[in-house]
């Protein structure tokens, strides 16, 4: 009797562990619960970021000249306030408000004169920032236990700052140029909830603009400037 007993048991506890362990990973996906938090939200973000270089084609001298600036690994931060919308089966999409700002310092300078098929590269100090204003669509949708995914994008105004200091030791005059620019990203990650009303976020943001115009002969870049990104942050529900 005892071993029919013991693998009964057995079978028991391992049935009911498995069901506990299934209730306590199930998504929090509730809205009408008074328990739940509010589906308005705060979140903030920092990030490393890569910038692609800048490429601008002079054609009002005496010969075609190309420049092509080179920049270092940059940084940022983001910050916004936005509303979730539950969906069936716990996906949420969600609709913010967001502000980003991204900065890359000048790594170096190439000059390429194509008549004469001649390039030297030049020190440079200079860099190049956004700091824009996005309206983002974004939809979440469960992994594992506690764990989320999305994907999305936005659209906005970004007010670009194009800086050339100095090339060589020499300065530049005049050296800063602002740009308004329409701008769009896209972005994709995961989000940890270690507790109902917080997440841990990580996530890639592609960030693009308008071509940049140069300060010193207001000659627009050859390519759109894209910025990549690392985002680490937290989503706060109000």
């Amino acid at each position: 009797m005892r071993n029919k007993l013991l693998p009964f048991i057995f079978a028991t506890i391992t049935l009911a562990t498995q069901q506990l362990s299934l209730a306590n990973c199930a998504p929090n996906c509730c809205s009408s619960d008074p328990c739940c938090p509010s589906n308005w939200y705060v979140a903030a973000s920092g990030s490393v970021a890569w910038h692609n270089d800048h490429k601008f084609t002079n054609t009002t001298g005496i010969e075609t000249d190309i420049a092509t600036r080179e920049y270092k690994i940059g940084y940022g931060a983001a910050a916004s306030l936005g509303y979730i919308f539950n969906l069936c089966n716990c996906w949420n999409l969600r609709l913010e408000g967001e502000v980003v700002w991204r900065r890359n310092s000048l790594k170096n300078e190439t000059l390429t004169f194509v008549d004469e098929n001649i390039s030297t590269t030049r020190s440079a100090n200079g860099y190049t920032q956004d700091i824009a204003l996005m309206a983002n669509l974004l939809a979440d949708f469960p992994l594992f236990c506690d764990l989320n995914g999305y994907v999305g994008g936005g659209i906005g105004i970004s007010f670009n700052q194009l800086d050339l200091s100095s090339v060589n030791g020499i300065s530049q005059s005049p050296s800063k140029k602002n740009n308004e620019l329409f701008a769009w990203q896209v972005m994709a990650g995961l989000a940890y909830n270690f507790c109902p009303n917080v997440a841990l976020t990580t996530g890639y943001r592609l960030f693009a603009t308008e071509k940049v115009t140069t300060p010193q002969a207001n000659i627009k870049s050859n390519q759109i400037p894209l910025t990549q990104s690392i985002d680490i942050g937290l989503r706060i529900r109000l």
